[in-house]
């Protein structure tokens, strides 16, 4: 007995010890160690390509790959956000700034990608930043079909295929490559209520941990496992909630990290790491969901029936991309 005793304390022990070596590793490596130079590692006057780069976690890609000295591509469906940003960018970083009107809920099609590679094919491109995305928030039964169609295809579809047509097009560069997905920690745990946005991200993240091998070397394969960040989705959500529950999430909102460190975080990890959850809070969040999961996601099915039930009357689920 004592011996089985012995031995549970020691995978406990173990356990914990590794969680510990994660939590103290990223403290390193946020804190100490030197990121790349981006412009050195992946070409001077390349190109970073950001899709869903008018708002949120794409938005702050966009700029800060641009502070960084990168001339940028925004894809996005809004021309007159696509242009306002692009005349930001290029009066306050002094970088070329090129855009791609796609909407990709047209993604169903899969040859109608095509048209980013297409419009970008004279370009040098050297990052691909797929971060398009969409979510909802309600019970399985109680979502429309077209709904679940518009989840699957927006989350799935362009990191499959923006994927595949740029790694033919990184492994002819003569130089380094990237490509940054933008998964989720909530495809690394369940969450009921959000069960497609979850399976989505879980593909994600699954597709990026697959591809990572296939390209060690000539392409830096890294997957961002996004936590609770305050992003549009966020702020819809917000809109879509009765006045009278408003109080009740903004607590909740302190909690949730400014979009921009997330992004300089895992771009100071670029070419060092292949899985970066974002900040430093969301690291911590990351590894106490996986070891409590049970209770992490009792926890967040209870938050997100919650929210359901602060909705106003008669109000879709949130969206956005």
């Amino acid at each position: 007995m004592k011996a089985l005793k012995r031995c549970i304390f020691a995978v406990g022990a173990f356990q914990v010890s590794t969680y510990l070596y994660q939590i103290g590793h990223e403290i390193y490596a946020r804190n100490y160690r030197k990121p790349y130079d981006l412009k050195d590692r992946y070409g001077e006057g390349s190109y970073a390509l950001v899709t869903g780069a008018t708002e949120g976690i794409g938005k702050s890609y966009a700029r800060t790959l641009a502070k960084r000295g990168l001339n940028i591509v925004l894809v996005g469906r809004n021309q007159e956000k696509l242009d306002c940003m692009k005349a930001e960018m290029e009066c306050e970083y002094g970088v070329l700034v090129q855009t791609v009107k796609y909407d990709f809920l047209n993604s169903v099609d899969y040859t109608s990608l095509q048209q980013i590679d297409e419009e970008t094919k004279d370009l040098d491109v050297s990052i691909l930043v797929n971060n398009v995305g969409i979510s909802a928030v309600q019970s399985f039964v109680n979502l429309e079909p077209k709904e679940i169609n518009d989840l699957l295809v927006t989350n799935v579809f362009p990191v499959t295929f923006l994927s595949h047509a740029f790694e033919r097009r990184f492994l002819k560069r003569e130089g380094k490559s990237a490509i940054i997905n933008v998964g989720s920690e909530n495809g690394e745990v369940p969450f009921p209520y959000m069960q497609v946005y979850s399976g989505t991200k879980s593909y994600i993240n699954h597709f990026t941990k697959s591809l990572q091998p296939e390209n060690s070397g000539k392409i830096d394969v890294l997957l961002h496992v996004a936590g609770f960040t305050r992003t549009n989705i966020g702020n819809r959500q917000k809109e879509q909630l009765d006045p009278k529950h408003l109080s009740k999430v903004a607590t909740l909102e302190t909690m949730a990290a400014d979009p921009d460190e997330c992004t300089r975080d895992v771009l100071n990890s670029l070419g060092h790491e292949t899985y970066v959850p974002g900040a430093l809070s969301h690291v911590i969040a990351l590894e106490l969901t996986k070891m409590f999961s049970p209770i992490s996601i009792w926890a967040r099915g209870y938050a997100a029936k919650k929210m359901i039930s602060w909705l106003k009357k008669d109000e879709e689920p949130s969206k956005s991309e």
